[in-house]
């Protein structure tokens, strides 16, 4: 392996500037595609297209430019070189017990371009922003199969906090039997002090802030209806018994975007049971082809997961910095 050229603070200065949101969005959007085409999902396609709608948008209405960086998270730094972007590191706001964080996102450097040390001089930017903003954590997502981006993020600091795959179901692929001997039953408020300690260890408190759909929203009764309706969140909630024992839930939540989600409350020994049970009691969806989606801890339900038909679509390791 090639060794990575040190880039001097001369070159650093010459190359290395804030993105322009009014003049930088087309070319970002470019590179990135460059960069990551292979692994674009029909959400990372949109993304970028409304980053060049932007740009667009904003040479006709200079005075939105605040509303457009805050939509798209258009904070962060490029790398410039005859002209031409060639590297681009953005900076997304969002606050997490009170308190601001930044993730970190876009990485991307030109191929003819890299392992001369421009992303790890974009990155120790925005780690400098960061500090001066006094914005004290900051978090990334970097696939398990990018073991140099995995090796530079450590190096400058960031700790492995989670690894996780998203898994996709695309409609009519739905496969599995009812299994005998277990009884679906509709969400009831004696399962919501298991149900909220499964939701807890399946999706940690480290990374509340990013989910969509808060913790309290999944509960029954008058107080979990008034966090959806505070969250503007809509969810169907389904759960598993035997024997008169709760083995785990399962929450669909329709969205905006390419898939509706699933979200799993079940102990380890169970989620399979849970899955084969709830997944072929979803096919009354499918008539309305939608793609379905699970985020779940990588390796977790894994076989049963192909087994009824989804595919898994990438595992991102989840890396956190304390300044």
């Amino acid at each position: 392996m090639a060794a990575i050229t040190e880039i001097s603070q001369t070159s650093v200065a010459s190359h290395l500037r804030p993105l322009n949101p009014r003049r930088d969005l087309r070319r970002v959007a470019d590179l990135i595609e460059l960069c990551f085409d292979e692994t674009l999902d029909a959400d990372g396609r949109r993304y970028l297209s409304h980053m060049r709608r932007t740009e667009q948008n904003q040479s006709q209405h200079w005075w939105e430019i605040p509303l457009f960086q805050a939509e798209i998270g258009t904070a962060g730094f490029v790398w410039e070189e005859k002209g031409q972007i060639v590297g681009n590191i953005s900076l997304i706001p969002f606050v997490s017990l009170g308190k601001p964080i930044y993730l970190i996102a876009n990485v991307a450097v030109h191929p003819d371009y890299r392992r001369r040390g421009i992303a790890r001089a974009l990155t120790n930017a925005a780690l400098e922003r960061s500090q001066k903003r006094r914005v004290r954590t900051v978090w990334l997502q970097v696939r398990d199969n990018n073991p140099a981006a995995v090796q530079l993020y450590e190096s400058v600091g960031f700790i492995e906090r989670a690894c996780r795959t998203t898994w996709t179901l695309l409609p009519g692929k739905l496969q599995g039997e009812v299994i005998s001997g277990v009884r679906i039953t509709s969400q009831k408020s004696g399962h919501w002090k298991p149900q909220r300690e499964w939701l807890r260890q399946n999706y940690p408190d480290p990374l509340l802030w990013y989910w969509p759909v808060s913790v309290p929203a999944f509960r029954p009764g008058i107080w979990g209806m008034l966090a959806r309706f505070v969250t503007e969140t809509h969810l169907r909630q389904w759960a598993v018994e035997r024997q008169g024992q709760l083995l785990g839930t399962m929450s669909w939540r329709a969205t905006s975007t390419y898939a509706d989600q699933l979200w799993l409350a079940a102990p380890p020994e169970h989620e399979d049971l849970v899955l084969k049970t709830l997944l072929p009691h979803l096919r009354w969806r499918e008539r309305d082809q939608r793609p379905l989606s699970i985020d779940y801890p990588v390796g977790r339900a894994a076989n049963t997961l192909l087994e009824t038909g989804f595919r898994a679509n990438h595992t991102l390791i989840w890396m956190e910095i304390n300044l």
